[in-house]
């Protein structure tokens, strides 16, 4: 992710997060097995929100009540990958992070039907 700051906006679907535990889920593609499980068995919810790079960092956004639900410093997302037609979704974006507070990479996934994952693989570009 290129770390310089440019203000970008794009409604997503948040649809599962996870934390890397070096033993089940080790990489972004254990992730999306995870998902493709949950949504095999019907336990995928997701909640649409506002993904905003702004002043410095990653911010998840309520739509309706435009309130901060989740941020995250740009220094602290490793990665980020566009992910197209691997399953029911058909354009998944990555992010993955690892908080200075916190041992462990977290994984976010978004479904980004608007307008196509590859518009915000280059967050912050």
């Amino acid at each position: 992710v290129n770390k310089q700051v440019r203000n970008v906006e794009y409604r997503v679907e948040h649809l599962f997060s996870c934390e890397l535990d070096q033993k089940d889920l080790k990489t972004v593609d254990d992730c999306i097995s995870r998902l493709k499980l949950l949504d095999a068995r019907g336990r995928v919810w997701g909640q649409e929100m506002i993904l905003q790079v702004k002043n410095g960092s990653l911010q998840l956004m309520d739509i309706e009540a435009k309130e901060e639900l989740e941020s995250f410093s740009l220094s602290s997302i490793l990665d980020c990958q566009a992910v197209i037609n691997s399953c029911v979704y058909s354009s998944i974006l990555s992010v993955t992070v690892q908080e200075k507070s916190k041992r462990r990479r977290s994984v976010l996934l978004f479904q980004c039907d608007e307008f196509g994952v590859s518009s915000c693989e280059n967050l912050g570009s």
